[in-house]
């Protein structure tokens, strides 16, 4: 699933950055970044850093970061006195 995510990645970049001549991504690219070629490469090693991130999760651990996320935002309420505020925002959530 990551080649074929790298690949149309890839694709995708080339069709939208012509002026780049970029072939493939080899695994040390992906790695580290695209070190070789002119500095405007640096559009892609952010693009590589931002698809690095959403490569890592999956919609489950999404879910648990935002229960996480709740309950430190509940503490937070409670210590604040403003329970009420936060059940009405996370009424569908909590």
């Amino acid at each position: 699933m990551a080649v074929s995510f790298w690949n149309e990645f890839t694709e995708w970049y080339r069709s939208q950055c012509k002026e780049h001549n970029v072939t493939a991504l080899t695994e040390y690219d992906i790695l580290y970044g695209v070190l070789k070629g002119p500095s405007s490469l640096q559009t892609i090693n952010h693009l590589i850093l931002v698809n690095k991130f959403f490569l890592k999760y999956q919609f489950a651990d999404f879910v648990v970061s935002v229960r996480e996320k709740l309950e430190l935002e509940k503490y937070i309420a409670m210590r604040e006195n403003r329970l009420t505020h936060f059940n009405v925002k996370w009424k569908y959530f909590w």
